[in-house]
């Protein structure tokens, strides 16, 4: 087994990107009759604190912010609106340690021609254009997935959903330029475009009241609660801030969440929509907890980066077809085999 995921075995011509082609053909046949689709995308860490030996072995944060040994992966799923299925779409691992990995800081200093450790190695890197990190890698995954789709699905209305770690005006651009739309989670200390002014505490210049009786955040239900929905435009795009108080009148989030979106607001259910489709988000998340707590992602004993890829690979995989299956087939033996 061994032999065959780090393809040393004969004949064995297996790609990870073989399993990303496959899902997504699979899951365009049950999309043929939908109109649109909301892409989530989202990284998750796999963590190996206690591996030192490991191939290509890079670094991640555990669930504390501290810095530990392991690997990143990009995941993509799609979710019809207003249906329960998630279908997964596509999975790439990668290692900031890998020789051809360049930070955006360290491609700043080659253009710049600074001075910076192995500045030598990764100036020879840059050069061949063979070099990536998690910019490139999130801006190939997006034009992927909508070029893809698209090739199979033209008529399809395709929605990308990102936290806030990719709010950046290059994601705007590019999701717009491939006419699909996005809701983009900003960070907490974006300025107005004409002033210096924090979004998250500037007048808005349209508002509207929700009274939910139930409203669910971090796992803890609130009774009788007040969404306050504000938006205006933000340099042709739109940018809608969310406040959420108790029945108290206390902030239940720490800060406004604020979204941008390229989709049209014409008024308050417009804008609470875009909450809405914001919140998909959650979804990846169920995945991500099936994979490592159902599926061991992070419990592989390989020690070949190739074998590690391919293995985590085939596991999504799998998660995707125990999804397809359902709860009531999952005590087969044959499942439990898998």
């Amino acid at each position: 087994m061994r032999r065959t995921l780090i393809k040393q075995s004969k004949d064995n011509d297996f790609e990870a990107s073989m399993i990303n082609d496959t899902l997504l053909s699979d899951s365009a046949k049950e999309l043929k009759e939908s109109k649109e689709l909301y892409l989530i995308h989202d990284p998750s860490d796999i963590r190996k604190p206690h591996s030192e030996k490991l191939e290509n072995l890079g670094k991640v944060r555990d669930l504390n912010g501290n810095i530990i040994n392991g690997y990143s992966t990009y995941n993509l799923v799609g979710i019809e609106p207003g249906k329960q299925k998630v279908h997964l779409l596509s999975h790439e691992t990668y290692s900031n340690k890998d020789e051809s990995f360049l930070s955006v800081k360290q491609v700043e200093q080659i253009e710049s021609d600074k001075d910076f450790d192995e500045k030598e190695a990764k100036s020879k890197v840059y050069e061949l254009g063979s070099w990536f990190n998690k910019k490139t890698i999130t801006e190939k995954n997006i034009s992927g997935i909508s070029n893809k789709i698209k090739g199979l699905l033209p008529e399809l209305s395709l929605t990308h959903i990102l936290d806030r770690e990719f709010d950046s005006e290059e994601n705007f651009k590019l999701i717009n330029e491939l006419q699909d739309f996005f809701v983009i989670r900003g960070k907490a200390s974006r300025n107005a475009k004409t002033s210096n002014e924090k979004l998250i505490s500037k007048d808005f210049e349209s508002s509207v009241e929700f009274k939910l009786e139930k409203f669910t955040c971090k796992r803890k239900v609130y009774q009788n609660a007040t969404l306050l929905i504000e938006w205006e435009d933000f340099a042709g795009y739109n940018v809608v801030r969310i406040t959420a108080k108790n029945k108290d009148g206390f902030n239940i989030f720490k800060v406004p969440m604020l979204l941008f979106t390229n989709k049209e607001i014409k008024n308050g259910e417009s804008a609470f929509l875009i909450y809405k489709t914001y919140m998909k988000r959650s979804r990846i998340e169920t995945v991500f907890k099936f994979l490592k707590e159902g599926m061991g992602w992070e419990d592989a004993q390989l020690r070949d980066f190739e074998g590690i890829k391919n293995l985590l690979a085939i596991s999504f995989f799998l998660a995707s077809y125990l999804y397809e299956i359902g709860e009531e087939e999952t005590h087969d033996d044959f499942i439990i085999l898998l």
